[in-house]
């Protein structure tokens, strides 16, 4: 059961018991056609939301179509998180690597025997994330895919797309956070809105780090997760106008309608506008356990607010045939 006082006090992080529900006992078809990367333009589709170009989509390493990209291309594995190449001019410019497995290829020519190598490498990675938990990856069929680069939305001709990640729960987006140099290090910036004021939330960040849940426990800030915790733009010159926040609410809400999905984080792409994209705005992966299952966000006010409208919603789906607890 799950219930709105439950939510506000069983737990220092609601929403992580939530998606720890989830991870044990959903097993619904729909959770791995949402996680698999090449299925992503089917659901953007249905909603009404752009997706980027695809040159290539499939499992083999030795397709034609792999041998022939374009200088500018992105190629991820469309089974897993991370696993992410972005090239520019016929050069790896950024790489996300298998979950910190592997070496960086930055910097280097994206020859056919490159891009092989790393096909070959990311469809022998499987998924097994926190120790099996992340059900849904399991069931996603290895592959990759190659496509189109987005460029960003301001005049850095070589900057790409940034991230408007949404946190939408029962149907409605409550949250949402912008990243700024999203394959950066120092220069990465993740900085929350209030979908309903659409006004920038500074106070508000999330954090992986090992002693989040301790500091949870003890009323500590995310920053104290610190290196892991998130880092707001203070520039207000490069916070989102608020119509970018209000569409950007309004596409992940359009997702969460048509797919059915009762909780999830909704990812979107910011890029330049064009024809293709007369927003902007384009559908870039819906993540069902973020953070692995522990985003703690920070103030715990705004977990408790998800995993309420979570619990209004009817909680997590229970599987006929999910483990018993």
């Amino acid at each position: 059961m799950c219930d709105k006082a439950r939510a506000s006090s069983w737990s220092a992080s609601p929403l992580s018991s939530l998606i720890y529900e989830r991870q044990l006992v959903d097993r619904r078809p729909l959770l791995s056609s949402l996680s698999d990367k090449a299925r992503i333009p089917r659901h953007a589709l249905a909603a009404g939301v752009p997706s980027a170009r695809t040159f290539y989509s499939g499992s083999s390493c030795a397709a034609a179509g792999l041998a022939s990209l374009p200088p500018d291309y992105v190629l991820k594995a469309t089974h897993t998180s991370g696993c992410v190449v972005v090239v520019r001019g016929g050069v790896v410019v950024a790489h996300k690597t298998c979950r910190g497995y592997g070496q960086s290829v930055v910097g280097e020519e994206a020859s056919p025997a490159l891009v092989r190598r790393l096909c070959e490498a990311w469809l022998a990675f499987g998924f097994q994330g926190r120790g099996g938990r992340e059900w849904a990856y399991s069931a996603v069929p290895r592959g990759v895919l190659a496509e189109e680069v987005l460029p960003a939305p301001h005049s850095d001709a070589q900057a790409v797309a940034e991230d408007i990640k949404c946190w939408t729960a029962g149907g409605r987006t409550l949250f949402m956070h912008h990243t700024r140099s999203r394959f950066g290090h120092a220069d990465k910036r993740d900085t929350f809105y209030d979908a309903l004021t659409l006004r920038p939330r500074l106070d508000i960040r999330f954090g992986a780090g090992p002693f989040c849940g301790l500091g949870h426990l003890l009323g500590m800030p995310a920053a104290l997760c610190l290196p892991h915790a998130s880092r707001a733009d203070t520039n207000a010159s490069r916070w989102l106008n608020a119509s970018v926040v209000s569409e950007a609410a309004r596409a992940c809400d359009r997702v969460a309608a048509t797919t059915g999905i009762d909780f999830a984080r909704i990812d979107l792409l910011l890029a330049g506008r064009a024809p293709s994209r007369p927003r902007g705005l384009v559908l870039s992966e819906v993540t069902l356990y973020p953070f692995g299952g522990r985003p703690h966000l920070s103030p715990r006010s705004v977990d408790v607010a998800l995993a309420n409208a979570w619990c209004e919603a009817g909680g997590p789906y229970r599987s006929p045939l999910a483990l018993p607890q």
